[in-house]
């Protein structure tokens, strides 16, 4: 991707560290810049960002541009690595905590809301922190707000809330070069904004309507991650760089502090959470949801799934009155097993003939013999003991159900 491409993505960055950036960009290029590097060059890949230990608390360090992969341009952190990072942290028994310590300006907006989100949604696994005592400014700031603290020092520089880009007109240089560049194009918009002419109305409007609504994703989500009121949202964004003592007072921040007294807090109280997503309100304040309870409440929706899906098999195989009687069961709280061994019950119960004058409809039995592997194959692993004879009670009500409903109908 060509620099100048790059610079007409919305960014979410303060404006002078843009420009140096271009900077640097431009100076690595023409061999004159820093050597130093976040891609392996062996592989082609970026190197793993990782986290250091202190004491139970994953300490991620988010420095420089934030962009969301390191491609060539290599000059700061990508979203893709934080989160790698925050994903090892979780599945590591011996972290407690994560703290982001964050010292960035901003990045690109490609991969900072998805990052953000992430780490809104991981804070119910464990609680995900944020420290500066540098800058945590623009793009930085979205995925910090999403924390469950953040904190900074006392010289840190907060906020920037807001989106820009960058267009360049190039045509004079081209004209000095005596170079005439013709876009080919199918879509009215597609050459919008190009660098081989002066930005028109039309382009300017086009870009802009981009820019405010990315910047409206930017506010709903401090505002909802932050708790903070949208209608004063003019008191907090808009772009304005705050000290730290000031954004505490709007809300932009939790604590003032150093970095060595945030950990030891964090040690002490263990799991506090002064800003905690919303769906942990019914947990006592300030805790995070335990690792096992969040465990139970995705196996649990994943369970639930499924056992909708077999109550539709079994009902379009069964029939539709089989389906509601299965569907009753799985009502009741049936495992994804449970739910497997209930369905095989159908399998030998006998059709009842229909009238001479009506089709009779009969399922193929390779198409049941199909239904139930999947079935079986979607929860391979054995019950215990008393799941098994939760199990066994549950299939013969069915089966007197059936027998009962079949009566019915002869």
């Amino acid at each position: 991707m060509r620099v100048l491409e790059l610079l007409s993505q919305p960014w979410a960055i303060r404006q002078d560290v843009l420009d140096n950036w271009v900077d640097v960009i431009a100076r690595r290029l023409d061999g004159t810049g820093p050597l130093e590097s976040r891609i392996n060059l062996a592989t082609g890949e970026p190197q793993p960002l990782g986290y250091e230990m202190r004491g139970n608390t994953a300490v991620i360090r988010v420095e420089g541009t934030l962009v969301k992969r390191l491609y060539l341009f290599d000059c700061g952190t990508s979203t893709e690595q934080v989160r790698a990072a925050v994903e090892a942290a979780l599945q590591d028994a011996s972290v407690r905590s994560i703290l982001l310590e964050i010292d960035s300006p901003g990045g690109t907006v490609a991969g900072i809301q998805a990052l953000a989100a992430f780490l809104r949604q991981a804070c119910a696994i464990k609680p995900i922190y944020a420290f500066s005592d540098g800058v945590i400014a623009s793009a930085a700031y979205w995925i910090a707000a999403a924390c469950a603290c953040v904190a900074v020092q006392e010289t840190t520089v907060v906020g920037s809330i807001g989106v820009m880009s960058m267009h360049t007109d190039l045509s004079g240089q081209d004209a000095q070069a005596g170079i005439k560049r013709t876009y080919l194009h199918a879509g009215r918009e597609k050459i919008l904004g190009n660098d081989a002419e002066p930005l028109t109305d039309q382009a300017r409007a086009s870009i802009q309507a981009l820019l405010d609504g990315t910047y409206a994703a930017f506010l709903g989500d401090v505002s909802s991650f932050r708790s903070l009121d949208l209608e004063k949202a003019g008191d907090w964004a808009d772009g304005k760089k705050f000290k730290a003592k000031d954004a505490l007072s709007v809300g932009l921040v939790d604590e003032i502090t150093t970095l060595d007294a945030f950990l030891e807090r964090i040690q002490k109280e263990d799991g506090f959470m002064p800003n905690p997503p919303a769906d942990q309100a019914g947990q006592a304040p300030g805790q995070s949801l335990p690792v096992a309870q969040v465990a139970a409440q995705d196996v649990a929706a994943a369970v639930a799934a499924e056992a909708s899906r077999v109550v539709a098999l079994a009902g379009h195989l069964f029939g539709q009155e089989a389906g509601a009687k299965l569907g009753t069961l799985a009502a009741s709280g049936m495992s994804a097993e449970q739910m497997a061994a209930a369905a095989a019950a159908f399998a030998p119960v006998a059709q009842t003939p229909a009238p001479a004058s009506a089709a009779a409809v009969v399922p193929a039995p390779n198409a049941k013999a199909e239904m139930l592997a999947a079935i079986q194959a979607a929860a391979p692993d054995p019950l215990a003991p008393a799941q098994q004879a939760t199990a066994d009670d549950q299939i013969n009500k069915l089966k007197a159900a059936l027998a009962e409903g079949m009566k019915e109908v002869r």
